[in-house]
């Protein structure tokens, strides 16, 4: 009898914070993560293992990222509905902590267009190094969306299924050109699938959340292609995989939602502050 013993990583929910989001650019609730390696049987891990850090995910932005746990005063295991009241309890001082950087959310918010060249870079910089991890993780591992999930299934059942019963059912004399076309159409749509659905997680994960964290600042296309051009010259993938071509409309899209999202507001008086 084989035992499957090692070690692995394993995640383990701690509860709610609040803090702060370069992607929002506001105080957010985050769902907090123990990450920790543990000694696993079966891949089912026997201990907590040894503390490695802590993970945090936005609940607005769903952004992933790494964080300082001793920060927070405690982690509620459910998040209560006023933000007011998770900072109160989680982390009261983050007001006075981030006092710097909210007055200069406050800037932003006024005109960002009169903020210096280096505050706008750092900025810009910083959208990018929040998302930078989840790019480079995404490119360097192999994964699997829902949509290749399923291209691959339709490949599991054409051969597993489709083609050993094929006869089995059908009178010899059928022509076997349905059968051909089933296995080409299943391998072609996996071929495709594979092939797209690193560009479909650029499009639906990255470029949102870069267009609506940037979208704020107007950012111009050269001091965009600076940014990517020093991410490039650190082998950062985001700096390759990221263009101003599929930016720019991911941008317009941002402004217009936030200009629909103001009327909504103005047109509803019960969401006016």
């Amino acid at each position: 009898m084989f035992f499957i013993l090692g070690t692995k990583t394993f995640y383990r929910k701690v509860g709610y914070v609040a803090d702060f989001c370069p992607i929002c650019r506001s105080p957010q609730p985050f769902q907090i993560r123990r990450i920790g390696l543990a000694s696993h049987l079966y891949y089912l891990p026997v201990s907590q293992g040894k503390l490695i850090g802590y993970d945090r995910t936005c609940q607005q932005c769903k952004t992933l990222s790494t964080t300082d746990f001793s920060r927070y005063h405690q982690a509620l295991k459910r998040s209560p509905a006023s933000l007011d009241e998770l900072i109160a309890q989680t982390f009261p001082t983050l007001r006075t902590y981030y006092s710097t950087r909210l007055a200069l959310e406050q800037r932003v918010q006024q005109s960002a267009l009169f903020l210096s060249a280096d505050e706008r870079h750092n900025l810009i910089c910083e959208v990018f190094d929040c998302l930078a991890p989840i790019v480079q993780k995404r490119f360097t591992s192999v994964t699997c969306d829902w949509q290749t999930g399923v291209a691959l299934l339709f490949v599991i059942f054409v051969f597993a299924f489709l083609t050993p019963y094929w006869h089995l059912y059908l009178p010899p004399d059928i022509s076997q050109v349905p059968l051909r076309v089933a296995i080409a159409a299943s391998l072609i749509a996996l071929i495709w699938q594979l092939s797209v659905s690193k560009f479909r997680f650029m499009r639906q994960k990255i470029l949102s959340r870069l267009a609506t964290a940037l979208m704020p600042l107007q950012p111009t296309k050269q001091e965009i292609e600076r940014v990517l051009n020093e991410l490039a010259a650190s082998n950062m993938k985001i700096g390759k995989k990221v263009n101003w071509k599929d930016l720019e409309p991911a941008l317009q899209e941002a402004r217009q939602n936030r200009l629909l999202a103001a009327k909504h507001i103005k047109d509803t008086p019960s969401l006016r502050p």
